[in-house]
């Protein structure tokens, strides 16, 4: 769901008009909303409306599980001192197990040996980026996804599209496996060189404009 997500926003990008009517109207509308979980009853809603809420009341309590424990990661970062947030606990870092995480943890969530000494070495998604780098490498990521849009504009949209995905879903889930840091690597590789061809093009047609000028 999240990758189809990103890939319909990463669409909608390439229409910078239609993107800021999506965001202004988001901005807008979020603070606004005065819906709460008690006004419905269907539990998927509930959830939905839940993820609005802990915006400002951190209300974990109907989230779903799994959810819960990525979004409470990010509340135990958050907690830490300056210094961690910005440059990140390194790679041997971990976070805490606090009030805010689930009251059963099981394999599914972390490792045995974690759970049972209250630190998390292997957070999830971005919560591992954060935890592990903190908002400079949050920040760098950001600049990767940037230099792929901008690498990527002379390919079609379903094609840029594609390639934005797979670099936003690559970078939330590092740290899971080796693979995703040896396919994060082949697709900078990848993009660096749709970036000099891009560089190149740009250069021909400079080269031209100023032939075609004397």
């Amino acid at each position: 769901m999240l990758v189809l997500l990103i890939f319909i926003l990463t669409i909608i990008a390439r229409y910078p008009v239609k993107l800021l009517a999506i965001i202004t109207s988001v901005v807008f509308i979020i603070p606004n909303i005065s819906i709460t979980q008690a006004d419905v009853s269907d539990l998927k809603l509930q959830q939905l409306i839940s993820v609005f809420e802990i915006t400002s009341h951190l209300n974990f309590d109907i989230l779903p599980h799994s959810l819960q424990v990525r979004v409470a990661e990010i509340k135990e970062f958050n907690d830490g001192p300056w210094w961690q947030k910005l440059f990140g606990r390194g790679l041997g870092g971990y976070i805490n197990i606090t009030p805010d995480f689930p009251m059963h943890l099981g394999p599914d969530d972390y490792s045995e040996q974690q759970i049972a000494s209250g630190k998390i070495t292997s957070p999830h998604n971005l919560g591992y980026l954060l935890v592990k780098f903190g908002y400079v490498g949050l920040s760098l990521a950001m600049i990767f996804i940037v230099l792929i849009y901008y690498s990527t504009r002379r390919l079609g949209v379903i094609k840029a599209a594609l390639y934005i995905t797979l670099g936003v879903s690559l970078l939330i889930n590092l740290g899971y496996t080796m693979k995703i840091s040896f396919l994060l690597g082949l697709l900078l590789v990848v993009i660096q060189k749709l970036n000099q061809f891009e560089k190149m093009s740009w250069l021909r047609i400079k080269y031209k404009y100023i032939a075609s000028c004397r």
